[in-house]
């Protein structure tokens, strides 16, 4: 649609099957090897965090893109601002990432020492 961009509703059905995804992912648990799994986990949790941090976006901007007023969004999520909300959304999303880097490199490296006969 033609303002199609001020929806919630994509962002929503976006972060229902994402955790609908990583619910059946967890339980199926369809990988051989742990870290594949455990990869495909972590790329759907911040897959989902990234939904979720854009219905808090949306949620503090009107529809012509500037912030509501700051006592809705502290109100909410005890945050005063969309761009406060854009920042921790980027710093938490880049943890993610990092931290899912290191596991994944920590996993090669230690398979790489154990010996193979």
């Amino acid at each position: 649609t033609e303002d199609g961009s001020t929806k919630l509703l994509r962002l929503y059905l976006a972060t229902l099957g994402t955790t609908m995804y990583l619910s059946v992912l967890c339980f199926a648990q369809p990988f051989a090897r742990v870290d594949d799994f455990q990869l495909a986990v972590g790329a759907n949790l911040v897959l989902a965090s990234t939904f979720l941090s854009g219905i808090a976006i949306k949620i503090c901007t009107d529809a012509g893109g500037a912030s509501v007023a700051s006592e809705e969004c502290a109100a909410y999520f005890g945050i005063d601002s969309a761009e406060d909300i854009t920042t921790v959304a980027i710093v938490l999303g880049g943890a993610m990432l990092a931290v899912l880097s290191l596991v994944v490199t920590w996993r090669i490296v230690a398979s790489a020492r154990d010996p193979t006969i």
